[in-house]
């Protein structure tokens, strides 16, 4: 192998390269069978509708709404501009961001002198744990808001590195990165907050008031560009009120604290809190580690903090802990643990067996190809099928479930209230985008002036399910205007009844 790689350099970056391809073909094996679902977590679906907008020339927030910030609709709009309608094309987008960012957690282990076995086995948990157990297989806004924030934290770590003299470029290059994570995931801004917070204090007090202020001005520029990079388009258009209204303002209408959580989640805080104090006040870490440490530990207790300040927390959320949490493994546990025969051989068949998922619908497409003649499967492909054969006329169609329907018929949701369906119960949102103020108006103004052709529940799991006055309105207005259709899967379909002559 020297004979091709007389470079030491050479050597590493072919050993990196391979390691990032072989992270990339594990992502691919177990996420690509759902590369066929319609919809894997109801937030993807709104995305893809987000960023289908923004493709056909409308900004976020003026055709469609959702209670995201703009970077995530861009990832989808950009996909759809340069790869065309395709499910496949948008997962496997996915695939390289969980396989990034699992080779960022194996190269910032590298750098802080972790062992090679250690750095891969962790960087290969935190690709499983990004990729199964529920809603994760599809393209989240955690997984597009961790490439940014990794690689932020990244470029930070080399600020020590005596071969990048000028720290201020680095610091704002990360600042930069931290930046547009926010924009892809807002909740990031408290963590981005308390790194740059404890950058500028350690400045302060090993370098004095000039390298603090340099630190933090550099940082701070760059999270503020990284920021204010997304509201140029919406500048151009002049509507940087609806921005501004989105993005920062409805979040905190949409944020409320629950004590439960607060229970939960305060234990953990104040472990990594007291690992935290323990980093700062003791000298067995090396240099690098004085730096890169704390700022892991306070990244994840701002993201915890996040939880804590919403008042929710749902299992997709925990995408954004995982990379941190198993670099974080890195510094707690001993380098033993990972060199023993029988330790790798034990991970070797935990790594086998985990994917129970991915095997279960790897079973499940080859069935749906055997019954249906396609790969591809779900109520949010099949009804749209139907609707087509039957030609239906769809001046307006009404997907309460499966509204990845949309996208396959060419349409929008019939009001911004329901570009997801359930974002028609938030009413603490309405003021931000929409003149009615209650889900009754809102539901009216749908089923009696714009009257849907067809509507789409599920017949099931109802979204009215547990609001009884408003499935009592709902159910009356179906009673009176539509009738039964067909029963596809799960999803029930409605036909808007003949005018009476």
């Amino acid at each position: 192998m020297s004979y091709f790689f007389k470079n030491p350099k050479d050597k590493i970056k072919s050993k990196a390269l391979l390691i990032f391809i072989g992270l990339f073909i594990v992502a691919f094996a177990i996420r690509f069978p759902f590369f066929f679902r319609d919809y894997i977590d109801k937030d993807e679906s709104t995305f893809i509708l987000m960023g289908q907008a923004w493709a056909d020339g409308n900004l976020p927030y003026l055709a469609l709404w959702d209670l995201k910030p703009p970077v995530t609709f861009a990832y989808f709009g950009l996909i759809i501009t340069v790869f065309g309608k395709s499910l496949w094309w948008i997962r496997m987008g996915g695939v390289l961001m969980v396989s990034t960012t699992s080779f960022m957690v194996y190269v910032f282990l590298r750098n802080n002198n972790k062992s090679f076995n250690q750095s891969i086995v962790l960087a290969v948990l935190s690709l499983y744990f990004s990729s199964l157990f529920g809603s994760v297989q599809g393209v989240m806004s955690e997984h597009i808001s961790m490439i940014f924030y990794l690689a932020g934290l990244l470029v930070w770590s080399y600020t020590h590195k005596k071969s990048y003299p000028k720290e201020w470029v680095l610091w704002g290059i990360g600042g930069f990165l931290f930046g547009l994570s926010a924009m892809s995931k807002l909740n990031l801004a408290y963590p981005i907050l308390l790194c740059v917070s404890y950058l500028s204090l350690k400045s302060l007090l090993e370098k004095g008031v000039k390298n603090a202020f340099i630190t933090s001005l550099s940082a701070g520029l760059g999270v503020l560009l990284g920021i204010g990079i997304t509201a140029v388009p919406y500048l151009k258009e002049n509507a940087f009120q609806e921005w501004w209204k989105a993005v920062f303002l409805a979040p905190r209408a949409y944020a409320v604290f629950h004590w439960e959580i607060a229970l939960f989640i305060g234990p953990i805080v104040g472990f990594l809190l007291f690992l935290l104090v323990k980093s700062i006040s003791t000298s067995r870490y090396k240099t690098s580690d004085k730096i890169n440490y704390p700022l892991v530990l306070l990244s994840l207790i701002g993201i915890l903090g996040s939880f804590v300040i919403a008042g929710k927390i749902n299992g997709h959320y925990l995408l954004q802990c995982y990379p941190l949490v198993f670099i974080l493994f890195g510094w707690l546990q001993p380098k033993q643990s990972y060199t023993s025969k029988k330790a790798m051989g034990i991970f070797s068949l935990v790594c086998l067996i985990l994917p129970f998922e991915s095997y279960k619908e790897y079973g499940a497409i080859f069935k749906n190809k055997q019954v249906h003649g396609t790969y591809y499967n779900g109520e949010g492909i099949e009804v749209p099928a139907y609707l087509k054969k039957k030609q239906y006329r769809l001046d307006h169609i009404l997907f309460l479930e499966y509204h990845i329907g949309y996208w396959m018929l060419n349409k929008r949701p019939p009001t911004m209230a329901v570009t997801h369906p359930s974002n028609l119960f938030r009413t603490n949102l309405f003021p931000f985008y929409n003149k009615r103020e209650t889900t009754q108006q809102e539901l009216a103004y749908i089923l009696d002036s714009l009257k849907p052709a067809v509507i789409v529940i599920d017949h099931k799991n109802s979204l009215f399910k547990g609001r009884s006055v408003l499935e009592t309105q709902f159910t009356k207005k179906i009673s009176q205007h539509y009738t039964k259709d067909t029963l596809i899967g799960k999803a029930q379909l409605y036909k808007i009844l003949p005018p009476k002559k």
